[in-house]
């Protein structure tokens, strides 16, 4: 799809304007603030309804109703419209958006539709665009931030959000599975403290629960089971109370916390383990990721051969040997598993003391309440089982709280208060407990202990269930994310390797001169993208370290030009390139015009500059014709862009001499002249005075070009003497008389001191004496372009085989060798 006539109404900073391309390139050129932009946007709303330089980073409180339209259309969104004649199939079809409906395409014929929204489509995924801002996202972003850019682009955010939500479960059945397995601890522990075990274990509770049977004449039973813990017994003691807790009970209790606590140095030193762990974490984020890389790495293993050569980028390795270096990495992931490992354990061994000495507070707390004490009121009290809350949170994400700086600046010993536990439980228990009689006969107290059994070991049937599940549950859910993950980095290393087959290829004809071994690498890495090129064969690094913003600009233009030839697949052939080379020098600009015409000859430009060189080189280069050159002059707001259609230089002179405005055609010339003339030397290799501002005249630049032209054209003519291709020599000599006799008369070699360079008297000449003038020069400018594609002729030097120099045009018709 190509645009054959755009119209734009009340859009940005446009009122009105018509732009007729005719499915060719366009340039757009003139000052900051004239409107260029506007035209832009545009055609960015048209494609895709929306306007890409109103979202993203940055552009919070930017709509498109209120800041796409015209400022002055606001409560006429009717009126604010980009209409389009677009031609694609061999078929002319108009296309209109309105930003009063941005999402509504009117497409007429209407049975075209769905055509035109099939080429569209391609057009959502914003890279039709370019522009500075654009190159700075994929050169200079965080790894992270450039795989969402770009995997946005490709279309693979589905798969990004996928891995992430794969990421997420991970993450959830590890954190769940740690819970359960806490619970389960106490679950345990509570039947220990019940039944006054040493150790749990099912047959030391069977065995327990069988002389409990026996005190109350059942019968022994051989499993554990709900059912079976009071079969065949009629209640003991009608109306007991399930919950009241036994002597025995209150002692287990209390000596299950005294237990616990002179456990704190143990404790102490677990949480110092855990935060030299996360120390190391924080020093050495790879690690968080530590399976992904020991994947690579064992994968690297694998390919890697004798001969030393990196299966990843291709390059041989000459520090030792690179299945060592590989294995040795693979080990170092070995001992970050290891670690995060040890993290679980140490963790979970922690929170399962933790949860106990809650579970004891809640059960002394309930010994007090029996023998008529409260202590849930005292502030101390409160503010010890907060820190006991606090720190079985803390404990089932230790990482991430850790990191969130959230960790107690006291540490766990805050947990160890034995003065709180000895002044408001131990002291006043053992007080009551040396008072109390055994009020329930030993029939009755086994009773109770049954009945309290059913709920501990319901509670612990539960727990193992939650364990087992639990454990499927997080095994399931990292083999899922490392299934999916290697899947996925295939499928990414598939399309990455063609973007990055197809950007080294654009940046190699930009910089053949200085970088024809340029390589890069651009791979996944997790949910990063890592994008590297070689730097002079010193190694691989990110674009913006040691590159220059000029060479980072080029790197931006041929990534974006590999992701749109992979995007578009040849349907939509509109790209818009938004003053993009502002850092690239000419003859780089130059390799970017060759570029655009030898690998782009079926796309459409619409190219945006305020730099009026850059816009004239694209027309001698041949990118773009005179008849598209449109030249924004100034901007008002009532009015938009002041459009001066680049007329054919002839033509303009020729309407200042209608007017017998002989000094405006002679300005005319003179700027052309040395625009043009600087051009030309830059394209042949011309040698003119060194001048730091880099500002000719156009008698430094004119000789020049003509005395390297003639030297150019003898040694052609020698050439093709040798070769007896007298046919060329005979051409050859008819340039070279054609160009003595233009020069004759514009007495070129003499212009150095000829007043007549500055155009002092041209100035003053009448109409019918510049008219001459002007036709010799137009003669004099046509010696350097090509008379069948109109292209300025240019030196170039092919790198392979015999690294001939040549002189040639943009079609070929032009083809001297010269070496």
């Amino acid at each position: 799809m190509k645009i054959v006539e755009l119209e734009v109404k009340n859009i940005r900073g446009i009122k009105q304007i018509i732009i007729k391309p005719d499915g060719k390139n366009v340039v757009v050129y003139g000052p900051n603030g004239t409107g260029k932009s506007a035209v832009v946007d545009a055609v960015d709303f048209l494609l895709c309804g929306k306007i890409t330089r109103l979202t993203g980073e940055g552009t919070d409180g930017l709509e498109l109703k209120e800041h796409g339209c015209h400022i002055d259309a606001r409560k006429d969104l009717k009126n604010t419209i980009v209409k389009a004649k677009v031609e694609f199939d061999g078929k002319i079809v108009e296309i209109e958006r309105s930003i009063n409906k941005p999402s509504v395409l009117k497409v007429e014929p209407k049975e075209q539709e769905e055509a035109v929204n099939v080429y569209l489509s391609v057009a959502k995924l914003g890279q039709h665009v370019l522009s500075r801002r654009e190159i700075l996202r994929y050169i200079t972003s965080e790894a992270a931030k450039r795989a969402k850019q770009i995997q946005s682009l490709l279309n693979l955010m589905d798969i990004e959000n996928l891995r992430a939500t794969l990421v997420t479960v991970r993450n959830e059945a590890a954190y769940s599975y740690n819970h359960e397995a806490s619970d389960h601890e106490v679950a345990k522990s509570e039947v220990v403290n019940l039944l006054s075990l040493t150790v749990f274990s099912k047959e030391a509770a069977l065995v327990k629960v069988n002389e409990l049977l026996a005190l109350l004449g059942g019968k022994n039973i051989t499993e554990l089971s709900l059912p079976k813990i009071k079969e065949g017994l009629t209640p003991y003691l009608v109306g007991a109370k399930k919950e009241a807790l036994t002597k025995e009970q209150i002692q287990n209790t209390i000596k299950e916390v005294k237990d616990l606590l002179l456990k704190q140095e143990e404790l102490e030193g677990k949480e110092e383990e855990l935060k030299k762990f996360f120390e190391d974490i924080g020093k050495e984020t790879k690690l968080k990721q530590y399976s992904l890389y020991k994947k690579l790495f064992e994968a690297g293993i694998n390919l890697a051969d004798d001969s030393n050569i990196c299966p990843l980028c291709g390059k041989k390795w000459t520090e030792g040997s690179l299945k060592d270096i590989l294995a040795n990495k693979s080990k170092e992931f070995d001992l970050a598993k290891d670690k995060q490992a040890k993290i679980d354990e140490a963790s979970t061994l922690i929170r399962v003391k933790v949860e106990l000495l809650k579970k004891d507070f809640e059960k002394l707390q309930q010994a007090l309440e029996q023998f008529g004490l409260k202590v849930s009121d005292d502030e101390s009290v409160k503010t010890y089982l907060s820190v006991l809350i606090s720190w079985s949170d803390t404990l089932l994400k230790p990482l991430e709280t850790f990191e969130g700086g959230k960790w107690s600046s006291e540490g766990i010993k805050g947990v160890f208060d034995l003065d709180l536990w000895k002044t408001k439980f131990f002291d006043p228990l053992d007080a009551e407990l040396k008072k109390a009689t055994d009020e329930l006969s030993k029939q009755q107290v086994a009773w109770e202990t049954l009945i309290k059994m059913e709920d501990t070991w319901r509670r612990y049937e539960e727990s193992l269930i939650q364990l087992e599940h639990g454990e499927l549950y997080k095994q399931r859910s990292e083999a899922t994310l490392s299934y999916f993950e290697k899947a996925r980095d295939t499928t990414l290393e598939n399309i990455y390797n063609a973007v990055k087959g197809t950007f080294d290829k654009y940046y190699k004809v930009i910089h053949s001169e200085d970088e024809e071994a340029f390589v890069s690498n651009i791979h996944p890495d997790g949910a990063a993208l890592i994008f590297e090129v070689d730097f002079y064969g010193r190694g691989m690094f990110p674009p913006h370290a040691l590159h220059s913003e000029g060479h980072q600009d080029s790197m931006g233009v041929c990534l974006f030009f590999a992701l749109n030839e992979y995007l578009t697949k040849d349907t939509l052939k509109i790209i818009v390139l938004d003053d993009v080379v502002m850092s690239i020098d000419r003859n780089h600009r130059r390799a970017i015009c060759k570029l655009l015409k030898e690998n782009f000859p079926d796309k459409q430009f619409i190219i945006t500059t305020h730099e009026t060189a850059w816009a004239k080189q694209l027309k001698t280069e041949g990118v773009v014709t005179q008849k598209n050159m449109y030249h924004f002059v100034n901007w008002n707001i009532d009015k938009g862009p002041t459009v001066e259609m680049d007329k054919d230089l002839w033509s303009s002179i020729k309407e200042c001499l209608d007017k017998d405005d002989v000094p405006s055609a002679a300005h005319k010339l003179r700027r052309e002249a040395e625009c043009f003339f600087e051009n030309v030397c830059d394209s042949l290799y011309a040698n003119v005075p060194y001048k730091g501002s880099y500002q000719w005249e156009l008698g430094e630049l004119a000789p020049s070009a003509v005395s390297t032209l003639k030297g150019y054209i003898k040694k052609a003519k020698d050439n093709f003497q040798r070769i007896k291709q007298q046919d060329k020599v005979d051409k050859l000599d008819e340039i070279l008389k054609k160009i003595n006799d233009v020069v004759q008369k514009l007495q070129v070699e003499q212009w150095a001191v000829n007043e007549n360079v500055h155009f002092n008297k041209l100035s003053e000449m009448g109409k019918e004496d510049f008219e001459p003038v002007v036709e010799a020069f137009k003669e004099f400018f046509g010696l350097f372009v090509c008379p069948k594609c109109g292209a300025l002729i240019f030196l170039s030097q092919e790198k392979s085989g015999e690294n001939k120099i040549t002189v040639s045009c943009g079609c070929g018709e032009i083809f001297w060798n010269i070496t």
